[in-house]
């Protein structure tokens, strides 16, 4: 008795692998006798046997890849399985551009951009090494590759970072370190000391020989000049 059973092979409807990974599909039906396997990809035959092996991957290999079962003794055919792949290349290192460095509590205002290269990906952010809380004072750019606060205080000064990831990898940035001074914070800070120019003049008059004739003896006098002057 011939047989050819009508159930497809069971692949998965759609793949996403990272490029320059082995791709190695297997095809399996049940025939009587043992069926023979064609692939198919992208409507272009390949070859005859029940596995399709294709070492490092790239984009190109992107498409429709299909497998189909003949029993060579009655001619028919098992339906025909097809799996869609697309090839992902694994993301690059962001970084970080921010509008300001230093910025004033209560007043100021940063961005954030996160920069890369890749498409089809997703954004996040970091601060101090956790995934950012955002608060009502922050708000995301659509797709998240910017990040506006608004305004800042002093509980956001840290480490921020972005990260981008897509099915098969994901990059972080280095920290960008935002700093927020508080109001009033200059040079004229009360904890430093102003500096004071002290200037002085002195006279001094020495007693004299006591007289000769009767009347009052003078006194050695000391008169004394200062003056301060704030720089």
């Amino acid at each position: 008795m011939f047989s050819m059973a009508r159930t497809p092979p069971p692949f998965p409807l759609g793949l996403r692998l990272p490029t320059w990974e082995n791709l190695n599909l297997s095809c399996h039906a049940a025939s009587n006798p043992p069926a023979q396997y064609s692939w198919f990809i992208n409507g272009s035959s390949q070859n005859t046997t029940q596995e399709l092996f294709i070492p490092n991957i790239t984009a190109h290999d992107s498409g429709s890849y299909t497998c189909l079962a003949l029993n060579s003794v009655t001619g028919s055919k098992g339906p025909r399985s097809r799996i869609s792949q697309s090839l992902v290349n694994p993301v690059g290192k962001p970084s970080i551009r921010a509008s300001n460095v230093t910025v004033t509590e209560h007043k100021d205002a940063v961005v954030l951009t996160c920069l890369t290269n890749d498409t089809g990906i997703s954004i996040r952010w970091l601060f101090k090494n956790q995934s950012l809380l955002l608060t009502d004072r922050m708000k995301l750019s659509q797709g998240n590759s910017t990040l506006t606060i608004n305004p800042v205080r002093r509980e956001d000064t840290g480490g921020y970072q972005c990260e981008v990831f897509n099915p098969v990898s994901s990059g972080t940035s280095d920290p960008f370190t935002l700093d927020v001074q508080c109001q009033g914070h200059s040079d004229n800070s009360p904890n430093k000391m102003d500096e004071i120019t002290y200037s002085s003049l002195n006279f001094n008059a020495q007693e004299s020989k006591k007289p000769t004739y009767a009347s009052p003896s003078p006194t050695a006098t000391e008169t004394v000049y200062s003056e301060v002057k704030k720089k």
